[in-house]
């Protein structure tokens, strides 16, 4: 909608009007298109008849469309104005042709810059001729509210714009409440991941700190104590007992990765992985050949990286109890806006539709609650003898670091 209506409050004649009509709800119906447009408008009907039928059309429709002669900044008049702007913005529609700056006006102050700038583009011919362009903004009502408007225009060879402005408040609420939504989900998931993470890093400490130093002063005082034993009987079951001691303290320095893996918070997910990968190729003694492949485009937010670090633990853990598996690989890439994570096993494999039916089975519902939690999505494929595909994808929104394999 321009900036300078109409010159004076020269009015154009029904006759000229009407025709205007019939081209603008051809542009509208049309997109851009004059003859297809008419032919949209007229339907079955000719002559006078149409322009009639289409003058009511624009009228009526919930639509504000208009009609302005192009000029330059300040002489683009509108020869004509919908009705329904007065029940968008509650002024009657002759205040279009009172102040030539009425639409200038009555935008929102953070939108005008941006509107001007598209209006003067249409009157520049930025947008070749016959070509709409478009843009949203908000002007304020005689009461004050802000009324979201997408703007449609065309500029036609003859010289005239036929615009469209239709009323987009409710969906850029919808918008705006979607967007809330998702940062107070974002908000809850950041927080929630970080409440346990700490409380895995407070018991990773606390193990530590006591089981695994006790662990380890009491090795070496059994080995201290088999030095003093000469009955071969006695020492070799110290020995065994050493052995039991040093295998157990092993155990539990894993699970202290496991709880709070440090190399996730220095180096990122992939490092967190590779190490993760290395471990457990250790714990089964090289029997699992454990495969990292992919990479990221950027290191995800850190309560992104966090769950699929979780959701790959889980499904390694499954394939290392359950799947008896000679290979497993993990890959990680970038995919939809997001990161995807895939372990893949060569195991024994098992009913997907028989497992799900048992309430924590393998640790599916785990899995698929974090996937869900952040956003995202989790799936499963695997049969009986086939091997086991885990699939998750976890939604990314900003918050990403320059960071990768």
């Amino acid at each position: 909608m321009p900036m300078s209506l109409v010159e004076g409050r020269r009015r154009p004649d029904r006759a000229q009007r009407g025709t205007s009509l019939v081209r603008q709800a051809g542009a509208w119906a049309g997109g851009g298109s004059q003859r297809g447009g008419e032919e949209a408008c007229r339907g079955r009907l000719q002559g006078p008849m149409a322009q009639e039928a289409c003058h009511a059309l624009l009228e009526e429709m919930p639509a504000v469309a208009y009609v302005a002669r192009a000029g330059d900044r300040d002489t683009s008049p509108v020869l004509y104005v919908g009705r329904a702007i007065e029940e968008a913005l509650g002024h009657p529609r002759e205040v279009w042709t009172d102040d030539s700056r009425f639409w200038s006006k009555h935008l929102h102050p953070e939108d005008r810059a941006r509107a001007e700038a598209w209006w003067l583009g249409v009157l520049s011919g930025a947008v070749p001729a016959g070509r709409p362009s478009s843009v949203e903004y908000r002007m304020v009502t005689r009461d004050g509210r802000p009324v979201w408007f997408r703007d449609r225009a065309v500029l036609r060879p003859d010289g005239l714009i036929h615009g469209v402005m239709v009323d987009v408040t409710e969906e850029r609420e919808a918008l705006e409440r979607a967007r809330r939504a998702e940062e107070e989900r974002r908000r809850l998931l950041a927080g929630m991941v970080g409440a346990e993470e700490r409380e895995r890093q407070r018991i990773a400490l606390d193990l530590h700190d006591g089981p695994v130093q006790w662990l380890t002063a009491a090795a070496l005082r059994l080995r201290g104590l088999e030095r003093l034993l000469a009955d071969p009987g006695p020492r070799s079951a110290a020995e065994e007992v050493v052995r039991l001691l040093d295998r157990t303290t092993r155990a539990l320095r894993g699970l202290l990765f496991d709880l709070h893996p440090p190399v996730l918070e220095r180096e990122g997910l992939l490092p967190a992985l590779r190490e993760h990968l290395a471990g457990l190729s250790q714990v089964t003694r090289g029997s699992l050949d454990c495969r990292l492949e992919g990479g990221l485009a950027a290191e995800p937010p850190p309560e992104v990286a966090r769950l699929a670090f979780r959701i790959a633990q889980e499904a390694l853990a499954n394939v290392r109890k359950h799947a008896h598996a000679r290979t497993v690989t993990v890959e990680v890439s970038s995919r939809r806006g997001g990161l995807l994570l895939r372990v893949t096993d060569d195991g024994d494999g098992f009913d997907v539709e028989a497992a799900g039916r048992e309430p924590g089975h393998l640790g599916l519902a785990s899995m698929r609650e974090r996937a869900e939690l952040a956003g995202g999505e989790l799936r499963v494929e695997s049969r009986p003898g086939a091997g086991t595909t885990v699939e998750a994808w976890l939604p990314i929104v900003g918050g990403q670091t320059e960071r990768g394999m």
